[in-house]
């Protein structure tokens, strides 16, 4: 192989790492709607997005944000009420500080790997969801390119009033019921219907 094949070689396999490397999900975002919905915002480092994500075509080979756990961000708990929510839109060349000051995004969290941008960054963001404060697993997939990760990140929302703490994604409650509240309700249904009776025999 000649050197001008050998530096062509090279360019080209700088390019297609320079591409991966910006071709990936660095922070996610969250908003409360105040009406009991949250939107969330995944920031990337791909250029600008004119994708027709309003027009029900999706924004990403991944298919969407897959948000699993319940709550207390332990790692057994990834995968648990897993939920996808999808791309409902974009937002291009927007400061995440700007965000931040003016309240389209109420809180934000870098991927601990691939964190940065921030500055004029393009934006994803989902349809609104019902989901609470809490600490909530986070993965888009690993499919090229615009919402690309290599794992999932642990993502602890806060600061949403209008959705109960805990409240998983889809709205699926993340406190257990306790296993013996059923068999207790019923019990002192049967109870009182048992008392309704015996007033009833004696008038």
């Amino acid at each position: 192989m000649n050197l001008k094949n050998i530096v062509l070689s090279a360019a080209v396999g700088l390019l297609a790492l320079a591409g991966s490397v910006s071709a990936h999900t660095v922070t996610f975002g969250w908003t409360d709607n105040g009406n009991g919905t949250v939107t969330l915002w995944n920031e990337h480092w791909h250029g600008d997005q004119t994708f027709p994500c309003n027009e029900g075509v999706l924004c990403s080979a991944n298919g969407g944000l897959t948000i699993s756990g319940d709550g207390s961000g332990s790692a057994a708990s990834y995968g648990t009420n897993a939920y996808t929510v999808q791309w409902a839109g974009t937002l291009n060349n927007t400061d995440r500080d700007d965000m931040v000051n003016d309240g389209t995004l109420l809180g934000y969290v870098d991927d601990p790997v691939n964190g940065g941008g921030g500055n004029d960054d393009d934006w994803l963001y989902t349809a609104p969801l019902v989901i609470g404060d809490g600490s909530w697993w986070f993965f888009t997939g690993t499919n090229c390119c615009i919402d690309t990760m290599g794992h999932q990140v642990l993502v602890t929302l806060s600061g949403i009033g209008s959705v109960d703490p805990g409240t998983g994604p889809g709205g699926v409650s993340s406190v257990p019921v306790p296993a013996g509240l059923p068999l207790l309700l019923t019990g002192l249904a049967g109870f009182a219907a048992l008392k309704r009776r015996r007033k009833a025999s004696k008038a």
